[in-house]
């Protein structure tokens, strides 16, 4: 069961290195997507969606549009 992503530790991760982070597991929906998308500037450049794209939990175009309008 995807429960969300852990997004205080991924940002807590991001802001301590100058090396870009892909958040990953757990990602449940766009909700998570808009979360990490606002933390673009801490150093989050990109998520790995993998099983809410497959169970239809996240719409791929949403989440598309979510993300460019962070970049």
């Amino acid at each position: 069961m995807l429960k969300g992503c852990n997004i205080d530790a991924t940002v807590e991760l991001a802001r301590a290195t100058d090396i870009p982070v892909i958040a990953s597991g757990g990602v449940a929906g766009i909700a998570d997507i808009r979360i990490l998308s606002l933390h673009a500037d801490d150093g989050i450049e990109g998520v790995i969606t993998g099983r809410a794209l497959y169970d239809g939990r996240l719409d791929l175009k949403a989440a598309m549009a979510v993300a460019r309008a962070a970049a």
